[in-house]
């Protein structure tokens, strides 16, 4: 929903910079609901991969991406973590 601060400021910083007509990648790491990918879709990103380590957030954050686009919503969905 973006209620957080720091997903608020991200979806300010996507809807200020993003250029639609250079329709970039992007990568949400640590994707949670999915909010952060989902406006990056809406915004023109060409292709938009979501990382999350726990596979029923992913779920959460595919079941949000194909209720705002459709089942073939086009949000790359990747069970992930950083190794370090």
């Amino acid at each position: 929903e973006g209620e957080h601060p720091t997903t608020y400021m991200c979806l300010k910083f996507l809807a200020e910079h993003l250029e639609p007509l250079q329709a970039p990648t992007m990568l949400d790491y640590g994707t949670g609901s999915g909010v952060l990918a989902i406006a990056a879709k809406r915004l023109g990103a060409r292709r938009v991969v979501a990382v999350d380590k726990d596979d029923d957030i992913l779920e959460c954050a595919e079941d949000n991406a194909s209720l705002n686009f459709g089942a073939g919503h086009g949000i790359e969905m990747v069970h992930g973590r950083a190794v370090t």
